[in-house]
């Protein structure tokens, strides 16, 4: 019962930790392009 909950929260996390690298690669290559 504990090992599957923190499995789950290990795998939400690694999505939350994942959805925030994707949003700010494409936040910066936005500030590029606003820069250029």
């Amino acid at each position: 019962m504990i090992t599957e909950v923190i499995v789950s929260l290990c795998v939400i996390w690694a999505g939350i930790a994942f959805l925030i690298f994707r949003v700010d690669r494409r936040i910066s290559s936005l500030e590029r392009k606003i820069n250029e």
